[in-house]
């Protein structure tokens, strides 16, 4: 950010040096700094379909998705075929719980590169009936995201299909404990013979989803004897309660960046006594901060 400050002391109208210093901010999860630099390059050179998707982007940052949405249908209208705006709308719609709009221009994510899809040899399955068929469900994100929506496989299993799900390796044993989950295998093992396919994050839409009609039947995650034994061993017992926090994501992509951010001595605010932090393999006990 010196550099990009250093030019426009020299230069103050050198827009791309504003424009990179913007993006700089947005990076340092200052958002409302990155969206004035943003507005200012935009009032003095005007709108392009490129510099509105950019504003809609820090519009839901800064936690202002109806102004994103607007922000997106210009770019839209600018240029319709830009398809980045047009999946970017629907994180803007969902946070608005827009389910029927989001969720359809959620499907804008394979057209934009923004997830690679899985090869199969059957097609897309699209809601039709599945009776005494095989569906492959597919995680196509992150752990998390798998986790989240495989709450959906019990309902297609509730339409008569032998429910195959396709995930990260480290989830399988735990996804075939979900109710109506046939099997569970990793990507990359064969998945046998099926009928259709569908990635995960689809069937918020395919079962359209409301924020009345999201499936809530809890627990569907059922870990094993074993794990539960091993992992009881690291945490510490006493009778406290225990709470855990996950706040990161592939943050390389812009909507998985963190909104909300806290170092660990703020963690006091919740009562807490040490910040047991977990990543796979390594655990170890953070002290925190008196205060």
């Amino acid at each position: 950010m010196v550099a990009y400050r250093a030019a426009l002391d020299a230069a103050p109208g050198f827009h791309a040096a504003r424009r990179g210093l913007s993006a700089a901010l947005r990076d340092d999860g200052r958002f409302a700094a990155a969206l004035a630099e943003l507005d200012r390059v935009i009032a003095e050179e005007g709108t392009t379909p490129s510099s509105l998707n950019e504003r809609g982007i820090l519009l839901i940052m800064c936690r202002r998705p109806a102004e994103a949405v607007a922000a997106f249908d210009q770019a839209i209208a600018a240029d319709p075929g830009m398809v980045a705006p047009q999946f970017n709308q629907s994180i803007a719609l969902l946070h608005l719980g827009d389910f029927a709009r989001g969720w359809a221009q959620y499907e804008n994510r394979f057209r934009a590169a923004m997830v690679r899809e899985l090869p199969f040899e059957r097609p897309r399955w699209r809601g039709e009936p599945v009776e005494g068929r095989t569906v492959v469900l597919w995680g196509e994100q992150g752990h998390g995201d798998t986790l989240q929506f495989v709450r959906y496989a019990p309902l297609v299993a509730a339409r008569g299909a032998r429910v195959v799900v396709v995930a990260q390796t480290a989830l399988a044993p735990l996804l075939a404990s979900v109710p109506g989950v046939a099997a569970a295998v990793p990507v990359g093992a064969a998945v046998g013979p099926h009928d259709f396919h569908a990635p995960l994050m689809s069937l918020p839409a395919l079962f359209g989803t409301t924020l009345d009609s999201i499936p809530a039947e809890v627990p569907y995650l059922t870990p094993d004897a074993a794990t539960r034994a091993r992992w009881a061993g690291r945490f510490p017992a006493g009778g406290r309660l225990r709470v855990g926090l996950a706040w990161a994501g592939l943050l390389e992509r812009w909507w998985d960046r963190p909104i909300l951010r806290f170092t660990v001595d703020r963690l006091r605010l919740l009562a807490a006594g040490d910040d047991l932090v977990l990543d796979s393999e390594v655990a170890e006990t953070v002290p925190l901060v008196a205060g």
